[in-house]
């Protein structure tokens, strides 16, 4: 019993002892199974034909790791056309052939990913192993294509953010700069390797801007930057504060416009409330936007009592008044519209309002012109009564000088008869020469009563009259049209009649033919010249002067005076004696009043008339000649 006893105990202990290894190595194979399914990679043992051992036993990797390429293929991984250039396949080849370790080689491969084909990216390590005597390869796969992805955008946002114009700032917990884009560069003037490391606030001087989220910075060349800044505030992979991302935008240029746009408007407001007109704005819904001072004051309101209201519901009497189809008209047809008209209750008043339409509503200039009304109604009165004045004053005048030139036709007719019947000749001469005198005066109140205008005559009409009148013989005449008042009109008719008269009593002696001419111009110096030219013997030299001068004369010289005037003879193959006084205010040319020519044009125009005598010649020496 003894020998059996023993060698069945040897026999159970043998057994017990394969018992346990077998266990042993089976526990571990699961283990190893265990191990390989939840490794967060890919792992293979491959033998020399590329084939995994357990716990993949057979396959190749294409097929381990579900390369499509392989799956496609019915004869499995290797056999495809893109196999040849599998990276995953060129290096475990290598680690077979070679034993040469390959670590973080990248292959793309095309995998089907919840039911979606996607290429993803494996990162593979291969290195030689050895088992039961053969050389096999430790293949290890991670997929990493979504750290490739991440680092790609990572990638495509620093080319981002380095492109960007802005300034892009990170610094640290304690500020000093750990990122310097080039935008910072262009903002700021220092290289991103002069920038890293340095303290931001030290490096760029900051300051607090006028805005909240404004600094100023300094730039390298020590001019100020004005920069709008963002920050965010970065934090550690446990949460704690790391530092701060700071993006800042230059607005130096857009402040510096700002300012000045904010300059304009102070003016314009300045301005517009400086005005003694009333500004209105409307929007496009009649609201009202602005209202400066004087507009608000006008109708009785308050600025904000107006703003943000409408102008139909402050004032509905304005809707259907002028005023109302004015400002609808002008925002209608897009132009300007100007209208005056009265306001009633409440405000009883009288305005003239300006309106410009615009894209954003209506602006209105207004002003007050009640007063203005008043005024216009008062001397619209006053006129009417000037004018009756007027009236009876112009039919007061025409009856004086009608009676005046009645009153000197008396007196010429006495004069004439009187010298008819007088035997001297001398005393026949001097009434016939008073009676010239007279007669030259009764013109001018006659052309007084025949005119428009009772203060004034046109001088030149008067003249060609006086001489066709008085001299019927041939006078040459070079008239422009003035205009003279009565008090200065009187003496210069008496001057010229007195000439002309001299003129045919002695310049031709004997029956002489000869030339006598009258101008009457505005000469050069601003005076006023009449002039009487005759081309006969010629008066004596000083018979202007003292009291050797004919009666005629001396009164020529006294009427001069009369006329601040001065009378002087010219040097002449006859005589010629010269008027000249200056022209005083109310001096017009009447043609220029009535046709609105200018002096130039009247010096240009002359008159020059011939009369024929009374069908031989005249008593006084003249020739006779057909008129031109």
């Amino acid at each position: 019993m003894m020998p059996w006893s023993v060698a069945a105990i040897a026999i159970g202990a043998a057994v017990l002892v394969v018992f346990m290894v077998v266990r042993g190595w089976h526990a571990a194979r699961v283990e190893l199974a265990a191990i390989h399914a939840n490794a967060p990679m890919t792992i293979l043992v491959l033998d020399g034909e590329l084939r995994a051992r357990e716990p993949n036993g057979g396959r190749r990797p294409g097929d381990a790791i579900g390369c499509l390429n392989a799956l496609a293929d019915p004869r499995g991984c290797g056999y495809g056309e893109a196999c040849g250039e599998c990276a995953i396949r060129r290096a475990a080849l290598d680690t077979l052939r070679t034993g040469a370790r390959h670590d973080g080689v990248e292959a793309w491969v095309p995998r089907s990913i919840d039911g979606k084909v996607e290429r993803r990216c494996l990162l593979l390590y291969t290195s030689p192993l050895q088992l039961g005597g053969g050389r096999h390869a430790l293949v290890c796969a991670q997929d990493i294509t979504g750290r490739k992805l991440a680092a790609a955008e990572m990638e495509l946002q620093a080319e981002l953010i380095d492109l960007s114009h802005d300034a892009i700032i990170r610094t640290d917990a304690n500020g000093a700069i750990r990122a310097w884009n080039r935008g910072a560069e262009e903002t700021y003037g220092w290289t991103e390797a002069e920038a890293l490391g340095q303290a931001i606030a030290e490096l760029l001087r900051t300051k607090p801007g006028r805005r909240e989220s404004e600094l100023m910075h300094t730039r390298r060349d020590g001019q100020e930057v004005a920069v709008e800044s963002r920050r965010v505030l970065v934090r550690s992979e446990s949460g704690a504060p790391a530092g701060i991302l700071e993006i800042n935008r230059d607005v130096t240029e857009r402040m510096g416009t700002q300012e000045q746009l904010l300059e304009a408007h102070r003016r314009t407001t300045a301005i517009l409330e400086s005005l003694s007109d009333g500004f209105n704005v409307f929007d496009r819904q009649w609201r009202y936007t602005y209202v400066n001072a004087t507009a608000a004051r006008m109708v009785h309101k308050r600025p904000e009592e107006l703003l943000g209201k409408s102008v139909w519901e402050l004032w509905p009497h304005a809707a259907d008044s002028p005023f109302g189809v004015a400002y609808r008209r002008s925002v209608a047809e897009n132009v300007p519209v100007q209208v005056e008209a009265f306001y009633p209750e409440p405000l009883n008043r009288w305005f003239e309002v300006r309106c410009y339409p615009s894209p954003e509503g209506l602006s209105l200039f207004f002003a007050d012109t009640t007063e203005r009304k008043r005024a216009e109604e008062k001397l619209r009165a006053t006129v009417r009564e000037l004018e009756a004045a007027l009236a009876e004053r112009t039919v007061l005048l025409k009856e004086i000088h009608h009676r005046v030139k009645n009153n000197l036709a008396v007196i010429s007719s006495l004069l004439s008869m009187k010298a008819d019947t007088t035997g001297n000749a001398e005393a026949k001469r001097a009434l016939e020469e008073s009676r010239e005198r007279v007669q030259s005066m009764a013109l001018i109140h006659e052309h007084l009563c025949g005119s428009g205008r009772l203060d004034r005559i046109n001088f030149s009409e008067y003249a060609e009259v006086l001489v066709n009148g008085l001299y019927p013989a041939f006078v040459e005449m070079h008239l422009q049209p003035v205009e003279l008042g009565i008090e200065r009109a009187v003496p210069c008719a008496l001057i010229l009649n007195e000439l002309l008269s001299n003129a045919f009593k002695y310049a031709f002696p004997e029956g002489r033919s000869g030339r006598v001419a009258v101008s009457f111009r505005a000469a050069e110096s601003g005076e006023l010249e009449l002039a009487v030219e005759d081309d006969g013997v010629g008066l004596p030299a000083g018979s202007l002067g003292g009291s050797a001068g004919s009666l005629g004369l001396r009164i020529v010289g006294i009427l001069a005076r009369q006329l601040d005037g001065t009378i002087e003879q010219e040097a002449c193959a006859g005589t010629r004696i010269v008027l000249r006084f200056p022209v005083v205010k109310g001096v017009l040319d009447a043609e220029t009043r009535g046709r609105g020519d200018t002096r130039e044009e009247d010096k240009e125009r002359v008159k020059t008339r011939e009369r024929r005598g009374r069908g031989e010649e005249g008593s006084r020496g003249g020739t006779s000649a057909a008129g031109v």
